[in-house]
């Protein structure tokens, strides 16, 4: 989801882009669990905050390494040309 991401949008501010990943990835994860019913009380008050800052570290991280080793055809060069590369290799062996 985060190269996903960053090849479509550039590697430029990477770690607000997976910042961004990882705050809606720790939404959908809540917010799908008390939909489905499951309301487990913590003991600790914190342990929300922890884990949405878990959540935000982990997507930075992630999107910083992507950006760093991921190959540079993948991503949009937006300064030279305005030649689309598909995401998808679509010649035949």
């Amino acid at each position: 989801m985060v190269s996903y991401l960053l090849s479509a949008t550039g590697r430029d501010k990477a770690i607000i882009k997976g910042m961004g990943i990882g705050a809606i990835l720790w939404i959908f994860i809540n917010g799908l669990g008390t939909h489905l019913g499951l309301k487990i009380k913590s003991r600790k008050p914190m342990s929300p905050i922890f884990s949405f800052l878990d959540h935000i570290i982990f997507g930075s991280l992630a999107a910083f390494l992507v950006s760093k080793l991921g190959d540079d055809r993948l991503f949009p060069n937006k300064g030279k040309s305005s030649e689309k590369i598909p995401l998808v290799n679509t010649e035949e062996n």
